[in-house]
Parts: structure tokens; C-alpha cells; sequence
């Protein structure tokens, strides 16, 4: 009875991969999660007018011009006071050229990271999940945005 459906199933999954490879996120959140470890490479960010070295791990993103996007970097384990060695969260998105377009250490509450950033224009950033100190799992978590420029939101 299943082998009628998977002819039409597969080209079902071949259309909507077609329909979104390569296409920019329209609105709301970027979504990625894994882990940061003693093993990463630490990368020089140049924030405003100092530079930091942090463990990183680099995320290609595409995304639309004059869009809204929330990142929000969560350490995967809720902190439990103060531990050095657990993962804090920083937020760091830079064109396709390296300019740091917008970077966040604490703004998500309990050391996470939270940033808003509407793109300047269309094409692919490298958004930066890093570590201001330890390392851990760490994920995202969805929010959604205001309409810009006339569009709604979705998540």
C-alpha cells in the first residue's frame, strides 16, 4: 500500500528542498545548536575598537536585506551560581567580508546571548557561536520578530 506513496513522497521532497535551497530565511529566528569544546579554534573577533580571542565554531547563514533577525546562544545547561567552566554564550555575526556587524556576551539573561540584527543586505553571514569563557553544549531558542519594512513575522 506504501509503494504507490513514495514516488509522489520523494518528488515532494525534491520540490520543497528546490523551493528552499539557497533561499534566505524570510523572517524570525536563526536557528543552529552544538557544542564548544577545548578543542575549537579560538578566533580574533575585532569588536569595536578592541579585538577578542574566544573558541568559536562559524555558522554560514543567509539572509535577507533589510529583514529582522533574533539569535539567541543558550549554554544547554542552566547555570548554577558562578563555574568558570561552564559555557557563557557570545553572539558574534560578521558579513561576508569579516566586519563584526553586531556581537552579544549577556543580553539573554543568566549569561546567555541575544541579539537583533536586520541585515543589510542580502547574502550570506557567518554568524559566530563562542565561548567568553568555558565550555558546553549550547542551542538556540526561537522568538519572534517585528514586521520590517511591511512583513509579518513568523517562526
Amino acid at each position: 500500500m506504501m509503494r504507490p506513496l513514495l514516488p509522489l513522497l520523494v518528488i515532494l521532497s525534491i520540490a520543497s528542498h528546490r523551493a528552499c535551497a539557497g533561499d534566505p530565511p524570510r523572517n524570525g529566528p536563526v536557528r543552529f545548536e552544538g557544542q564548544i569544546t577545548d578543542k575549537d579554534a579560538r578566533v580574533k573577533f575585532q569588536l569595536e575598537a578592541k579585538s577578542r580571542e574566544m573558541r568559536a565554531r562559524p555558522y554560514d547563514v543567509p539572509l535577507a536585506a533589510g529583514k529582522r533577525y533574533t539569535i539567541t546562544l543558550d549554554a544547554a545547561e542552566p547555570a548554577k551560581g558562578f563555574d568558570p567552566k561552564r559555557l557563557d554564550p557570545f553572539l558574534v555575526v560578521q558579513d561576508a567580508d569579516g566586519k563584526t556587524l553586531a556581537h552579544d556576551d549577556d543580553s539573554g539573561g543568566n549569561r546567555n546571548a541575544r541579539l537583533t540584527l536586520v541585515a543589510p543586505r542580502d547574502g550570506t553571514y557567518r554568524v559566530y557561536a563562542a565561548a567568553s569563557r568555558g565550555t558546553g553544549a549550547f542551542n538556540t531558542r526561537p522568538s519572534k520578530d517585528k514586521a520590517v519594512n511591511g512583513d509579518a513575522a513568523q517562526s
